[in-house]
């Protein structure tokens, strides 16, 4: 009987180094997977080409939406920051009129690209128009004391004479309404 235990006991220590073995095999692949995805988070925090590409395509953005309140009319241009360059878009939205799409996309000297866009409302149906107010062949009557803070263009007369302008006035007619050539 003595001999039979001896050989279970044998054979249980067998069967514990085994388990011992597959616990730290795994344990160890554990360990070893959480010390790459570590190491290449500080390699990718310590800034480089990824971080250029981000900080140049985010100043296109805000460059872009600038120049949506000072050159409307700008479709597409460059811009270099750090020796990265940004190409910066700005499309209009076909479905809504008063959308702009601002797309900035930045590539560094190792080819690596970053894409960001915005979405924006602007107040603008047409772009490219520097005054408060434009009027057609009809012209600007100013009655009820009407004010107009900014700058008017207008294709006939401005009448009335019960207004208030704030800002520069362009007009091709005279007080009578006759065109100016």
């Amino acid at each position: 009987m003595s001999h039979k235990f001896d050989q279970l006991k044998s054979q249980t220590g067998g069967v514990a180094i085994f388990l011992l073995l597959g616990v730290a095999t795994v344990g160890l692949t554990i360990v070893s997977s959480t010390l790459v995805l570590s190491l290449d988070e500080l390699r990718m925090s310590r800034g480089g080409p990824l971080e250029q590409t981000f900080y140049a395509a985010e100043a296109g953005l805000n460059d872009g939406l600038y120049r949506l309140t000072t050159h409307p009319e700008v479709d597409e241009y460059f811009l270099t920051v750090n020796n990265t360059s940004a190409k910066v878009t700005i499309g209009r939205d076909l479905a809504d009129p008063y959308r702009r799409l601002v797309t900035s996309e930045a590539t560094d000297s190792l080819h690596k690209k970053r894409k960001l866009s915005v979405s924006a409302l602007t107040n603008s149906f047409l772009v490219g128009l520097d005054y408060a107010l434009q009027s057609g062949n009809g012209g600007i009557v100013m009655e009820n004391n009407s004010q107009v803070i900014g700058d008017i263009y207008a294709n006939s007369a401005i009448t009335g004479g019960k207004g208030k302008i704030t800002g520069n006035v362009w007009t091709t007619a005279d007080a009578l309404g006759n065109k100016i050539t």
